[in-house]
């Protein structure tokens, strides 16, 4: 059955232009409970072995010599005795069975709360309010106060509101729609589509309207994205961006760092993006080059061991970060030679 509409009444958020992230009322239609855990479900961040390894997280408050509570985010809470303070918390987290864990002291969460009161300001948006919290927890993480494993986030800088501003306009200008959509045993699994308009987000539109005018599916997600696309056009809005694919293709692209994976995904057709935005042309075009110097490195190992220490020294130097080597050894080189 149709999940019906429902307008979303809420304080609105507005971007660092004076523009509205999200309209005053949102129009949240077309989900049904299976199709909401799905889309949830594919951007909830998986480990390698997330199939058969550990779920949840760990919260660990200490003192800073002992641990005075602690708490499995699956099982509850757990018996703290004996623990002490500092510890592994990769350990601490293995020891649980958690994906993750995040630990602080007694007063930590008081102290940012107190620091975030301190920094904003009458007139801050919601947007600035919550990068100006990021900032508060990334200083805390540095300086000890917050402790958090893994911190897979740690390189990447926090974005400015006009940042996200400049993003929204280059994926999804006004009057324009973002779909995503996930197939699944020859049928459209999940999908999302966000309509923006001058005011902001107004509408947010879920699979359950859109299978019904689709029709029937071939089974191939390569040709059954077209039909989605032109309902979407059709009973929402034009496309500026579209990302299609199965969903188990994206789950195993989502822990996938081989250089060239995505890039690879578009290329065979294993992921579509239709329209592409020229701001992913780049990124794209920049894990190929991974892909293509890690296969190059990888040729001159297996053809020569002391040409490839020099040859990977050099690359290391033109895509410093993509997957290089270690810095370059002389002594190393020399050793190999007088191995030969």
């Amino acid at each position: 059955m149709a999940a019906r509409p429902v307008a979303v009444k809420r304080a609105r958020m507005v971007g660092s232009q004076g523009r509205p992230m999200l309209a005053p009322d949102v129009t949240f239609e077309g989900f049904t409970a299976p199709d909401w855990e799905r889309l949830l479900a594919a951007f909830t961040p998986r480990s390698r072995d997330a199939d058969d390894g550990p779920e949840g997280g760990l919260v660990v408050l200490h003192d800073g010599e002992r641990v005075r509570k602690l708490v499995h985010t699956r099982v509850g809470r757990l018996d703290p005795s004996g623990l002490a303070w500092p510890t592994s918390l990769p350990d601490l987290a293995e020891r649980h069975g958690a994906r993750f864990a995040v630990a602080a002291d007694l007063d930590a969460l008081d102290d940012v709360m107190h620091e975030l009161g301190a920094r904003l300001r009458r007139h801050d948006d919601a947007l600035r309010q919550w990068t100006t919290l990021a900032t508060i927890v990334r200083e805390r993480l540095a300086s000890g106060r917050l402790a958090a494993w893994p911190r897979r986030l740690r390189p990447v800088p926090i974005p400015t509101p006009r940042m996200v501003d400049a993003v929204l306009d280059s994926v999804c200008p006004v009057g324009r729609v973002a779909l995503l959509g996930l197939f699944a045993d020859g049928q459209l699994a999940t999908s999302v589509a966000v309509l923006r308009e001058a005011r902001g987000l107004t509408r947010i539109v879920g699979p359950d309207a859109m299978r019904r005018r689709m029709g029937l599916c071939s089974g191939d997600f390569r040709r059954d994205y077209r039909h989605l696309v032109e309902v979407t056009a059709r009973t929402i809005g034009p496309l500026s961006f579209g990302c299609f694919a199965e969903e188990a293709t994206l789950r195993a692209l989502s822990v996938d760092d081989t250089p060239g994976a995505w890039a690879r995904a578009v290329a065979v057709r294993d992921v579509i993006l239709a329209p592409m935005p020229a701001p992913l042309v780049v990124p794209l075009g920049l894990d190929a080059a991974r892909a293509g110097i890690a296969a190059l490195r990888d040729v001159l190992e297996r053809a020569d061991p002391i040409g490839s220490t020099f040859a990977g020294a050099l690359l290391s130097r033109i895509t410093p970060g993509a997957n290089g080597p270690a810095p370059f050894d002389p002594l190393d080189a020399l050793r190999r030679l007088l191995a030969r």
